[in-house]
């Protein structure tokens, strides 16, 4: 898909999320925020082609990427997480539900494996707008393919440094000093509350799981300093 250049007009993919039955969740204590946002884009697309949808499992695709990359570690990068849903796929919350601690020694019921390899081998693509660069933020491309996707109706997740003490605002983040930010937080991003892609003032509006799942909004002038990756999540 091409960014092209039309002007988004102001709105928000969240109330059509809802409608299809796709929940809030919240990430916890634990640092899974990308598996958070990827599970929420793979759920979105499996929703949007059948007209309803179902909470999928963060707690096997966490393990799934851990498998691909053969990472320890709880959470990953955007590419891990593709690389455990392409080996392994991702099954029901239901069959793999979300743990509140990190347990290294999880492994998913062969139920689990049958039902997220089926959903594996549906024609998923996976589309980076800008790949993991932690000394650049976006250009004028990167914030207009963002307009894009959600012009045509697809969720982006972002990953981006974040401030350590976030200052919140009626719900939009404040930016902060460069010294106050760290490498970072994952989001949903999931609608531009303004008619323009990027005018003084105008918002992302994201689907935060570490505020559980709830809608917040940054600037689009705080994502164009902070912004390290980009990608979204097709289902044709």
């Amino acid at each position: 898909m091409s960014a092209g250049s039309a002007p988004f007009v102001g709105g928000d993919l969240a109330p059509r999320m809802r409608a299809w039955g796709l929940p809030l969740k919240a990430q916890g204590p634990r640092g899974t925020c990308s598996v958070f946002a990827i599970t929420a884009a793979i759920e979105y697309a499996v929703a949007r082609r059948n007209a309803c949808g179902a909470p999928l499992s963060e707690q096997f695709l966490n393990w799934a990427a851990h498998q691909a990359s053969g990472e320890a570690g709880d959470g990953g990068f955007f590419s891990d997480i593709w690389a455990g849903f392409q080996a392994y796929g991702v099954c029901a919350q239901a069959l793999a539900p979300y743990s509140e601690t990190y347990d290294p020694d999880y492994r998913p019921t062969t139920e689990a494996l049958r039902q997220a390899a089926a959903l594996r081998g549906k024609p998923f693509a996976f589309h980076w707008i800008k790949e993991w660069d932690v000394e650049t933020g976006l250009t004028d491309e990167h914030v207009a393919a963002v307009g894009a996707c959600l012009l045509a109706g697809w969720p982006v997740c972002a990953g981006m440094r974040w401030p350590r003490e976030a200052p919140w605002r009626d719900g939009v983040l404040r930016a902060p000093d460069d010294a106050d930010v760290y490498d970072g937080h994952s989001v949903l991003v999931t609608g531009i509350a303004t008619d323009s892609l990027d005018a003084v003032g105008s918002l992302w509006w994201l689907k935060d799981s570490a505020a559980g799942g709830c809608a917040r909004a940054v600037p689009v002038s705080y994502a164009r300093r902070y912004v390290n990756d980009l990608a979204w999540v097709e289902l044709p």
